[in-house]
């Protein structure tokens, strides 16, 4: 995914997934004001407004997990090119 068109590709998705989060939590929050305007929530709107917290929950949990798995993969790759180096220079030592 890091090789050529990938980062983008990811950025891309990232992007949209926390747009569609964003409006699940505005939705959340729409239908928490109707609900204390009334005084009570209607049977409809409690189940509106679950449908869009597990969605959300969903959508944030893949948004931090997919984070978690770049900031593991960039630490990884610093460190194969550190032990990498220092692999050639124990070789160069050697030598001399």
């Amino acid at each position: 995914m890091k090789m050529g068109k990938g980062p983008a590709t990811v950025k891309t998705i990232a992007g949209t997934m926390s747009v569609i989060l964003f409006s699940n939590l505005m939705s959340i929050v729409k239908i928490q004001n109707k609900g204390s305007k009334l005084g009570t929530m209607s049977p409809m709107d409690q189940v509106l407004w679950r449908t869009h917290l597990l969605e959300a929950s969903l959508m944030g949990v893949v948004l931090f997990l997919g984070f978690i798995i770049d900031r593991m993969h960039h630490y990884l790759r610093k460190l194969i090119n550190l032990r990498r180096n220092v692999g050639s220079s124990k070789e160069e030592l050697e030598e001399l």
